[in-house]
């Protein structure tokens, strides 16, 4: 179960199970009439039945899973898209938020990020982390590896060389930072 006491370690949002309404859209669960299967593999493992009408979605346990009981009704709000179409959103089910968001948690019931007081693991990070992860995100972007072992990748086709500069000097700037911070580690 999550705190939600103020003061309280918060959680992260990669231990927690999700319902993304936009997984459930395009998989056909948001059909009006239609009763879906959904489960989490982990242990332990958790099922439940959802069911959706225009304006709601009711979300079920399996009868006999051994993972705690939940059943809860939760509002859908849709917006329309620019060209055409709409995009739905669950409605945050805790009395106090009423939040339009596109993931719910499941503590003891669904509820979004804020209610829960989750926290995205970039979050736990320190400074040296940080940097290894710009250094590789820059490396992806470029299409080589992500290794800082491996020579830094070579300008893209279709990349400008005034980009491309700018990005060499900040995986530069980032890898000294990482450098540092290992360095600082070992001594």
């Amino acid at each position: 179960m999550i705190s939600v006491a103020r003061g309280q370690p918060r959680g992260i949002i990669n231990e927690v199970r999700c319902l993304d309404v936009r997984v459930l859209s395009k998989g056909g669960w948001l059909v009006p009439g239609v009763l879906s299967t959904w489960s989490w593999s982990g242990t332990p493992k958790v099922s439940m039945l959802i069911s959706a009408t225009t304006d709601h979605v009711k979300v079920d346990s399996i009868p006999g899973d051994k993972s705690r009981a939940v059943q809860q009704v939760i509002d859908l709000d849709r917006t329309a898209c620019h060209l055409g179409g709409h995009r739905p959103w669950f409605i945050c089910p805790s009395f106090w938020c009423r939040r339009r968001t596109a993931k719910l948690y499941l503590g003891d019931s669904f509820r979004c990020r804020r209610c829960l007081r989750l926290a995205y693991p970039s979050t736990r990070e320190n400074a040296t982390y940080r940097a290894l992860r710009r250094v590789q995100k820059v490396r992806a972007r470029l299409g080589g590896s992500r290794s800082l072992a491996e020579p830094f990748p070579p300008k893209p086709r279709w990349m400008r060389w005034e980009t491309y500069f700018r990005l060499q000097e900040k995986a530069e700037l980032a890898a000294a930072v990482y450098y540092r911070g290992l360095a600082n580690y070992f001594v």
